[in-house]
Order: structure tokens, then sequence, then C-alpha cells
């Protein structure tokens, strides 16, 4: 018989079981004619006695209830085990949450790291005491190094990872080389479409102003690529501009809608209250200062507005926003 403590049975509920062991439970209840007696509640202590209840009165079913009663106390044994491992896997997320902590507040960086980050546009103190910790000043030397190889000119690059510092601390070296190489790839797939189209890439292109397009999926790259191809007008004809949502900062959004015709009503430490006639439109700020406002927020707010979407594209296009 499994040894277990029946104390531990009288915390286990049906419902706190894996499904898959609660089945297992439901049907020996079922086997003791239990089944409209169990409840979600219930314990399996409340199975265990009805299983000795019936033991002491069938002797003939002794062989039958044994086993019921083994069953029984090992789906309490693989209950409590799994319980342990989850508390446990609980405390190493926490504990890997404090390190984390640590990292940021208290981990400092030697000044050669700091002077090396600060050269491919990295002045955070705490990203430099993260990558000192994560991988020895010999290795942040040596991808700075790789960094600097780039075929980029030195105000993106310095704008990119200034901008976006974690895609420096990508703790796997290989994904760090790949990341490196598919910036690379993006680039010259940007330069290529501009040459093949005699013009400049459209401005959420321009990876001089905008670099973090470098850090975009490919596949997101060429299909707008592609849509902006399409969109060339023919010799004559004036180009119809159609909506095409994505991520804006929340000045820059600010901006367009007050060219089309939003005054500012009020203004809070949480966001801002704008106006156009009856309609009104309150923009949050972000708390965060690179976070921006995805797709389907800018586009929500511009329905519930009624601002007319091709309008609003039409007029970010012209601001360059």
């Amino acid at each position: 018989m499994v040894n277990l403590d029946i104390e531990v049975l009288k915390k286990v509920k049906i419902r706190q079981l894996d499904p898959i062991i609660q089945s297992e439970a439901i049907d020996v209840a079922k086997e003791l004619g239990l089944e409209r007696s169990i409840k979600a509640d219930s314990t399996l202590h409340f199975l265990y006695q009805n299983c000795c209840k019936q033991e002491a009165k069938e002797k003939k079913s002794r062989e039958r209830l044994e086993r019921a009663k083994n069953i029984i106390l090992s789906i309490g044994a693989l209950s409590e085990a799994i319980t342990h491992r989850e508390t446990k896997r609980r405390r190493q997320e926490q504990k890997r949450k404090r390190t984390f902590r640590l990292v940021d507040s208290e981990l400092k960086a030697s000044k050669k790291t700091i002077e090396l980050l600060r050269s491919i546009g990295i002045d955070d103190e705490k990203i430099a005491g993260r990558a000192e910790a994560m991988f020895g000043v010999e290795d942040v030397e040596h991808r700075v190094e790789l960094v600097g190889a780039l075929n980029l000119d030195e105000k993106t690059r310095m704008k990119l990872f200034g901008r976006w510092p974690e895609t420096f601390l990508i703790p796997d070296e290989e994904d760090f080389f790949s990341e490196l190489e598919s910036i690379g790839t993006k680039k010259n797939m940007i330069t290529t479409w501009a040459k093949t189209n005699d013009r400049p890439p459209p401005i959420w292109a321009d990876f001089r102003e905008f670099p973090g397009i470098l850090l975009d999926e490919y596949h997101d790259i060429a299909r707008l690529l592609d849509l902006e191809e399409q969109e060339q007008p023919e010799k004559g004809k004036k180009k119809e501009v159609k909506y095409r949502g994505k991520p804006m900062y929340p000045n820059d959004f600010m901006k367009v809608v007050e060219a089309l015709g939003f005054v500012k009503v009020r203004e809070a430490n949480h966001g801002t209250l704008m106006r156009r006639g009856d309609n009104i439109m309150c923009i949050q700020k972000s708390h965060r200062a690179q976070a921006q406002l995805n797709r389907s927020v800018v586009k929500a707010k511009l329905v519930e507005s009624e601002v007319d979407l091709d309008k609003f594209e039409e007029k970010r296009r012209e601001l360059r926003l």
C-alpha cells in the first residue's frame, strides 16, 4: 500500500486536481457508488473514509476496495508532489526576479564597460551593469566590436542601440550574432528596394530616422514595401492615399489629430483630452518612454471619434510621422 499521511487527503479537494487525475478520482467514486454524493469541494479523505466503511461491511469485496484505497492514496501522493514542484518553481522564479532587480539596482559596471557601451549609443549605466554581469568585460568589448562592424552609419547605429539597448543584452551568443546579421540584411532589403524603385524608401522604412524598422520581422517589412510599390500612382493621376495602420508614439498621434482639427481641452498626468466639435478623444500617456500606441488602439480611437481613416493617413504621411 502507498504510504501517505492521511491528513494530506483532508487538504486535497477534487476540484484542485489535475484534470487527468481528477477523472481517475471520479472513476473511483463511481466504483464505490458515490457518484451522486461526490462534489467538486469533496476531499480525497471523503473517498477514503467511504472506502474504509465499505471494506468493513463487505468482506467479499476486500480486494476491490483495497485497490480503490491505493488509487486514492496514489492520487493524494501525486497531488502533493505536483504542489511541491509548483511551489519550488515559484520560489525559483521569485529568486530569478530578485536577481534581475539586483542587477538593475545594485551591480555597477566598470569604467571601461560604460565607455564601450557609450561608443554604440547606450548611456544607461544600469544596462552597462547588466551587460558586464552577464558577459564580462572581454565579451562586452567583443560584442561592441561586432556592432561597430555593422554596415550602418554611426548615427543610425547609435540611435538603434541607444533606443533599444535590450538588443545588446540577448543572452545567447549565436542569437546575438543572428540578430546583427538580420539587421544588416534588412538594411540591404530597404536600400535595394529604393534603388529598384528609383525613389527614397517610405518614411516608415527610413532606418536613418526610424532605426527600429531594422528590428521588425522580415515578412512585415517585405509586405509593407510591397504595398508601397502597389500604391505608386500612374503618371498624370493623383495618388489616392489609403489608411494603413501602424504603431505610433502618443505625441506623434496627437500632432496628426491636431492637424485634423482636434484641440487640447485638458492635460493631466495620465493623458490628454482632445475635442473636435462633439467628438472627444482621450490619449493616454505611456509610463515607458519608448512605448507606442499599437495599431488596434490607434484605429479604435479614430473610429470612435469619427475621423476619416484615409484623411488621417494622408495627414500622417504629410507630416512624415
